[in-house]
Order: C-alpha cells, then structure tokens, then sequence
C-alpha cells in the first residue's frame, strides 16, 4: 500500500480494510506532530492491540514512510524501540506569488527545509496568450 491509497482510497473498500487504513493514517499523524513513539505508546493511543499496531509499523517501514530511530532507556528488561517519520518518505511544496516576485519551498516530513528561494523576481503580464 503507498501514501496515495492513505490519501485516497477506493469505496468498494472492506470496513476491516478500512480501520488499518485509518489506522496507518492516525500512526503517522501522531508521528508527524510529537516527533517519536514507542509500539505500546502507539497501542494506548490508538486503542489497537499489540500485533495490530507491530503489522501496521512493519509495513509502514517496508513502505519507506517510518524509521525506526533507537531504543528508550528502561530501569530494566528488554529496551523498546522507537519510531518516527523518514523525513525523506514525502516533501511539500510551498508557492508563494507576489505581484513582483515568488518564494518557494521545500520541506521534508519533518517539516524542515530542503530548499528555499526567495524574491524570485518576474514580470507579470496581461496578455492573451
């Protein structure tokens, strides 16, 4: 499954189909604004179990969208691994027109900038063509 059919699914779609869809959507929104998780933070988030949430991070991985990005310190027993967008798996492009001039941007999943132009001069005609 890619980020298109998260974006927009078809709706012939079973309904077990469609929770691991919203599933894998509310999972990289989570991603998206807090920064990392762990797989029980995920599950008490989420209210999914344990096996639901590991298959939906598995294939999130497989698909290039999360990472995982190292493990959290415990007092003791096994260390949990964490979680987080690959800030490469997407990029926004951001346009922004002024009457002399335009900026553009590029940020990753993380939101940081990859590229950045700004006060790209032109001329703004009124013609037919």
């Amino acid at each position: 499954m890619n980020l298109s059919i998260l974006l927009d699914y078809p709706e012939d779609i079973s309904l077990s189909a469609l929770k691991l869809i919203k599933l894998k959507k509310s999972i990289i929104k989570r991603l998206t604004l807090t920064g990392v998780a762990t797989i029980a933070e995920l599950c008490k988030e989420t209210d999914f179990s344990i096996p639901t949430v590991t298959k939906i991070v598995s294939e999130l991985i497989e698909e290039g969208i999360v990472s995982e990005t190292g493990k959290v310190d415990t007092a003791g027993g096994r260390r949990p691994s964490q979680y987080g967008i690959n800030p490469n798996a997407c990029y926004y492009l951001g346009v922004e027109v002024k009457r002399n001039s335009i900026n553009i941007g590029i940020q990753d999943f993380n939101n940081k900038f990859v590229q950045l132009s700004e006060n790209i001069s032109y001329t703004l005609e009124n013609t037919r063509e």
